[in-house]
């Protein structure tokens, strides 16, 4: 009969304690482009106890390599030859990126509680993927559902592809002006 209560009483205090110190994933609410080459994150906070609080995020960006084919073809409803650039992608997309980030940001929250952060010296027509994790005193969170990203600039030109879980956003910065004055627009289009 002791060793049932003592068993019983072990396992109520190891699931305490897991509960305790268990961590949800944050959401990233966004990831978007930031002249000069730099990307803007943001992301929700996790729920936390006050007697145990998030010290801090980590967001993770990996850049994630690319192939490309090149071809002479019939463009235009088939009238002009041009070359065609296929680009693909090497890693598949998945929750499970076990590779080592290519770059980690530290956010200490105590100190701000913004959630959101630059990230500056982002290569143009690079694939990255960005992640964010929080994290305690000496425990780290789980992962939050990756995004990949991509800033193509070419002359003239600048467009940010944009990949989630639930589907692909393609956007388009330029400016409009009204009365005279330069304001940033941006075109969004979710398929």
């Amino acid at each position: 009969m002791v060793r049932k209560f003592v068993l019983l009483s072990l396992l109520i205090s190891i699931s305490e304690g897991r509960e305790g110190r268990y961590l949800d994933a944050p959401e990233v609410k966004s990831v978007s482009l930031v002249e000069p080459e730099g990307l803007y994150v943001q992301w929700s906070p996790v729920t936390q106890r006050q007697d145990d609080p998030v010290i801090g995020y980590k967001i993770r960006i990996w850049e994630i390599p690319e192939s490309s084919d090149t071809e002479i073809q019939l463009i235009n409803a088939n009238k002009f030859p041009g070359v065609i650039r296929d680009e693909k992608v090497q890693q598949t997309f998945s929750m499970n990126n076990s590779n080592p980030a290519t770059r980690e940001v530290i956010i200490n929250s105590q100190e701000s509680k913004l959630y959101m952060v630059t990230v500056d010296k982002i290569k143009y027509n690079t694939i990255y993927e960005v992640r964010v994790l929080g994290f305690k005193r000496d425990v780290d969170g789980p992962l939050s559902v990756p995004v990949r990203i991509k800033i193509v600039k070419g002359s003239g030109y600048q467009v940010v592809l944009q990949r989630t879980m639930s589907g692909c956003q393609v956007t388009v910065p330029a400016e409009v002006e009204y009365s005279g004055d330069p304001y940033p627009y941006q075109y969004n289009s979710f398929f």
